[in-house]
């Protein structure tokens, strides 16, 4: 999350100093200058939108088809205390199942002094691959819902969790490289 916030800054910086003339497309010292290490530790870029969740997990164990596992998950709560409405949801049964006692939805509140919630979900994998377990962490304000949604990744059995490359690097006329898609 904290890099994704980031690059959301870094892009939010560079349009800023295009707008006002600072930066030139052509300028690429004057863009490259701003690095995002430099950044003021409260400094929120205007009109970005807030998470308000952070969302971390832990699988507890090895995921085994047909045996439980546990998935540890921390909330951080951007916007202070409140309750807190979770979902979890599958969206292949036959890839994996909640266990027996597990709820599909728990209402929960944070302790007036703390932002940081923990919570355990387990579930059965059906099938060896990547499976991936949804959680929406959500609450109710005076103009509606408002929500963080992950989707995590379970590795079950023998699979890579190399990252895979679609398309292939190509260089333009500039000198950048770009990935081009095929359409296939």
């Amino acid at each position: 999350m904290k890099r994704i916030r980031d690059v959301i800054w870094f892009t939010s910086v560079v349009a800023l100093l295009a707008a006002c003339g600072v930066a030139d497309k052509n300028d690429k010292a004057s863009v490259q200058s701003v690095a995002v290490k430099d950044k003021p530790a409260a400094y929120e870029p205007p009109g970005a939108a807030h998470a308000p969740f952070e969302i971390d997990y832990e699988i507890i164990g090895t995921p085994i088809v047909g045996n439980p596992v546990a998935v540890q998950l921390r909330l951080v709560s951007t916007w202070g205390p409140r309750p807190i409405h979770l979902e979890f949801n599958i969206n292949d049964a036959s890839s994996m199942s909640f266990a027996e006692a597990q709820p599909q939805t728990i209402d929960l509140e944070l302790a007036a002094n703390d932002n940081t919630l923990l919570q355990r979900v387990s579930i059965i994998p059906q099938k060896e691959g990547r499976i991936y377990l949804s959680v929406n962490a959500s609450f109710e304000t005076a103009d509606g819902t408002v929500s963080t949604i992950t989707a995590i990744p379970i590795h079950v059995g023998k699979v890579s969790t190399a990252p895979i490359e679609h398309g292939e690097i190509q260089v333009t006329e500039d000198g950048d490289e770009v990935r081009v898609l095929s359409g296939d």
